[in-house]
C-alpha cells in the first residue's frame, strides 16, 4: 500500500495476511518501521477546555487559571475538575506555538503534598506544593530529565487578543501589513522523513494596529502534527524599511532580510521579503 499526503511525499505500507498489522517505512535507509495494530478501540484526544470549564469554584482549590513565567516567558496551566473525580488540565506555551497540550493532572494530597502536570504528549511534567493559602504552586518543570524551577499563580483568565482580519489589510503593494508565506528546504527532517519531505511551509502574519505600530507572528502549520501549529509572536521586531529583523528568542531564531520590490511582466509588481 501507498499513502500519499501533500507536501509530506509518499510512504509506503505492507500489510500481514489477515490485515491486523500495517508495517510503515518510516526510514527505509536506518530501517526503521512504524507497526500498527487494528484496534476496536482507538485513543481519542481530549476536547479544548472552553473557559468555564475551568472557572473557579468552591470544592475544588485546582481548578482555575494558573500562570507561570518560564525564563522570561509565559507559561499558563488551564485545571477543570472532573464530575467523576479529579481533574484534567492544558498548558499553553504561545512562545512555541504550542496550546491546549492536554496534560493529565494527579494530585497525590493528603497523603503527599505533590500535585503534578503529564504532559500526554510525552515531552514532560511538573511537580510542584501547593502553597498554604492555595495561591501557588512551586515546583520544577521536566523536560528531558532536566529541571528549571517553575512558580504558578492563580490568576484571572483572559483570553489573548488577536488581531482582527482588517489590520492585515494593505492598500499599496509597498505596505509592510499582510500575510506572507514560504516554503523552507526539509533537509533537516530528513531522519525523519527518509527525504519524502519536500516542503516545510512558513507563513508570516504582520498586523498593523490603529496606533500604527505592527506585530507579527510566525506560523509553521505541520508542526500541529508535534503539538504546535499556533502563531508564535516575534520577541522583537525592527522595520527600518527596507530592512526588516525578526527575533523568536525562546526557539532560538533570528531572520534578518530587505525588501525588494521586482518587476513583473505587464507593469506588474511583486513584493518580497528577503531572509537572510
Amino acid at each position: 500500500m501507498r499513502i500519499y499526503a501533500e507536501d509530506c511525499g509518499e510512504v509506503e505500507a505492507k500489510l500481514n495476511a489477515d490485515a491486523t498489522v500495517m508495517t510503515l517505512q518510516a526510514n527505509k535507509e536506518k530501517g526503521m518501521d512504524l507497526v500498527l495494530q487494528r484496534t476496536n478501540a482507538p485513543d481519542s484526544v481530549p476536547e479544548r477546555l472552553r473557559e468555564n470549564d475551568f472557572a473557579p469554584h468552591a470544592g475544588a482549590d485546582l481548578q482555575g487559571c494558573w500562570k507561570a513565567d518560564l525564563e522570561g516567558f509565559p507559561l499558563d496551566a488551564k485545571i477543570a475538575a472532573q464530575s467523576g473525580g479529579g481533574y484534567r488540565g492544558e498548558l499553553d506555551f504561545p512562545a512555541l506555538g504550542a496550546n491546549h497540550w492536554p496534560v493529565a493532572v494527579i494530585d497525590s494530597r493528603p497523603r503527599r503534598p505533590w500535585v503534578t502536570f503529564k504532559m500526554m504528549c510525552g515531552m514532560g511534567m511538573f511537580q510542584g506544593k501547593p502553597n498554604a493559602s492555595g495561591s501557588e504552586i512551586i515546583g520544577s518543570l521536566f523536560v528531558h530529565s532536566a529541571g528549571i524551577g517553575v512558580t504558578f499563580t492563580r490568576a484571572e483568565y483572559r483570553a489573548e487578543e488577536t488581531p482582527p482580519e482588517s489590520a492585515y489589510g494593505f492598500s499599496a503593494q509597498t505596505d509592510l501589513q499582510g500575510h506572507w508565506k514560504t516554503e523552507v528546504d526539509a533537509n533537516l527532517l530528513t531522519i525523519l522523513s527518509d527525504g519524502r519531505l519536500k516542503k516545510f511551509p512558513l507563513d508570516l502574519d504582520i498586523a498593523e494596529a490603529a496606533d500604527g505600530m505592527y506585530s507579527a507572528a510566525l506560523v509553521a502549520p505541520l508542526s500541529v502534527l508535534v503539538g504546535g501549529g499556533e502563531p508564535m509572536a516575534a520577541t522583537d521586531f525592527q522595520h527600518p524599511l527596507p530592512n526588516v529583523h525578526l527575533e523568536w528568542k525562546w526557539v532560538g531564531a533570528l531572520s534578518t532580510g530587505y525588501w525588494r520590490t521586482a518587476n513583473l511582466p505587464g507593469n506588474g509588481t511583486k513584493e518580497e521579503y528577503r531572509l537572510a
